[in-house]
Parts: C-alpha cells; structure tokens; sequence
C-alpha cells in the first residue's frame, strides 16, 4: 500500500469541493418543512412529559387522602372538593398522555408527513385542556389543604390569589407576548 493515497469514497460518497464543507447542505422545502413539525411535536411531547410528573405525584397523594384517619371528619364542602381534585387530577393524567398515545398510534399506522400538523394541532389542544384541569386540581387542592388548616375564609382568600398567578402566567402572558 505504498503511495495509494487514501480516499473516503464508498457508498454514497459525494465529492464536495473544499469551500462547500463549510456551508450547509441545500435540503428540500418539504423536507425542511417536515423537520420543522417534527420538532414541534416533540417539544410538544416533552413539554408534557415535565407536566406528567407533577400530575402523577399530586394524584397519588389525593388517592391516599380517603385512607387516613383524619379524612372521616371532614365536612361535606371538604369531601366535594376533595372529589373535584381527585376527578381533574385523574382526567389531567388522562390529556397530558393523550398526545403521546396519538403520536404513537398515528407513528405505528404508518407517519405520513401530511398528517403531522393535524397531530400536532390535537396534542396542543389536548396538552391546553390538561393545563386547565391541572389549574382545578392545583386549586381545589390548595383550597381542600387550607380550609383544613386554618378555615374556609382564608382558603377561599387565597385560592382566588394563586387563582389569579395561574391565570396571569398560564393564559394571559402568552396572550400578551403574542401580541
């Protein structure tokens, strides 16, 4: 092998001339297209994976609730609350993995590009409803906790404040920054 000068040629090799190595490839609007939605369905997708731990904790915790010695004397408002936490902390779980389970069935009957942005379209608006329930179940929480602690006046109080954070951080300043 003395004097063969090596060469990188093989299957799909392509000779590029030296200035080109430092400049992108030309790719295909569809397929530049088609990268641009993949990559918001996975941000999506793992947007919702962050939102899934919480909602996984805050559900097992109401799910013993009913379990301890305390939960007998609770009052009739308590044990509605109660149940309104625990109904939208279950249905939360049940949007935050909608997406994935439809990415997943659409992936496995076969990824067609032009139906991305229709899976795209149904995971936001599945992973918005998830947000809401999470904020009921958030708030009936807070005001199960409180009223519990130190009486239905201040309860009230502050979930209507921690109502409002949720309010201003979740919808209105994303509406604002659109603007």
């Amino acid at each position: 092998m003395t004097g063969a000068a090596f060469t990188p040629a093989g299957p799909g090799y392509k000779e590029r001339n030296p200035q080109e190595l430092w400049m992108p490839e030309k790719t295909d609007p569809e397929e530049e297209e088609r990268r641009d939605l993949e990559h918001k369905l996975e941000q999506t997708l793992q947007e919702l994976r962050v939102v899934q731990t919480g909602v996984q904790i805050l559900s097992a915790f109401l799910l013993t609730l009913p379990f301890t010695n305390r939960f007998t004397s609770t009052t009739g408002f308590e044990k509605a609350v109660y149940v309104v936490s625990l109904v939208a902390a279950v249905v939360t779980t049940a949007l935050v993995l909608a997406p994935v389970s439809y990415h997943r069935r659409h992936h496995h009957l076969g990824d067609r590009t032009e139906d991305l942005p229709d899976v795209i379209r149904v995971s936001v608006r599945l992973t918005l409803l998830g947000m809401t329930t999470l904020m009921i179940a958030a708030l009936s929480s807070i005001l199960l906790a409180i009223d519990i602690a130190v009486g239905r006046a201040y309860a009230v109080a502050i979930t209507v404040a921690v109502a409002v954070v949720f309010a201003v951080l979740w919808f209105c300043l994303p509406v604002r920054r659109r603007r």
